[in-house]
């Protein structure tokens, strides 16, 4: 099996960046941590691919979750039911960071207010993700900054391993270098984290593997690279140069 073309903080010249996202939530979480993650971490180390796990607030101040920063892996927060209510973000994050050793920088889910997205910039977050499956990623204005939302694919999809097949055979063929392609593959195939089952796992892992020119990252790389925190030389004639305000 060849390398991957690219990993690591900055995309280069590649046209078609890519995010590998699991998300873990409350629902059988035991399933996740203890047979799902644990197959696919160890895919992704053998071909040193980063990921980004999100996380809601139990499952991030686990201790195994700091195990998993310590890979090299990004951990993302999500809300669970009462995010926001009552301001808990910042004592969540603080919790989070104690057990991570370091503090998260997304929020894996949609932030649908400037007041949410001024909140969270405050306690030191840089992007979120879309709510829906989407293909390109959004960057707004909020208080004079640009915020960016990441693109990524549905969760829990009913022919998840078919439907990622034929995505990314579309972003291979419509990646150029001058309108590079961004999108978050989400991992999921059930609730909790369930990951591809084998052999579509391998099969899929095959399949980026093909990949001539491909960036592979995490979340919050991808966010960094969008917001133009790094030079990105395509970046003004791409669909991120038209800012939406609210």
């Amino acid at each position: 099996m060849r390398l991957w073309r690219r990993s690591g903080p900055t995309p280069g010249s590649a046209p078609l960046w890519i995010a590998l996202a699991l998300e873990i939530g409350a629902a059988d979480r035991w399933f996740a941590v203890a047979d799902g993650m644990p197959r696919l971490l160890a895919a992704l180390r053998r071909l040193g691919v980063p990921l980004t796990v999100r996380l809601d607030a139990g499952a991030a101040t686990a201790p195994w979750s700091a195990t998993v920063r310590a890979a090299g892996h990004e951990v993302a927060v999500v809300p669970d039911a009462s995010w926001f209510s009552g301001d808990p973000l910042l004592p969540t994050l603080d919790a989070v960071s104690a057990v991570l050793g370091h503090r998260p920088v997304g929020w894996g889910a949609p932030l649908p207010t400037d007041r949410d997205v001024a909140a969270a910039r405050a306690a030191g977050l840089h992007y979120d993700t879309a709510g829906e499956e989407r293909d390109t990623p959004q960057q707004r204005l909020v208080a004079g900054s640009p915020w960016v939302t990441l693109a990524t694919t549905a969760r829990w999809p009913a022919d998840g391993h078919a439907r990622l097949l034929r995505l990314i055979d579309h972003l291979e063929a419509t990646a150029t270098p001058d309108h590079p392609r961004h999108l978050v593959l989400a991992l999921d195939a059930g609730p909790g984290g369930r990951v591809l089952a084998e052999p579509d796992l391998a099969h899929l892992m095959d399949r980026l593997d093909r990949l001539e020119q491909a960036w592979f990252t995490r979340q919050d790389h991808l966010a960094k690279a969008l917001s133009g925190w790094i030079t990105v030389p395509s970046m003004a004639g791409s669909h991120l140069a038209n800012l939406e305000t609210e």
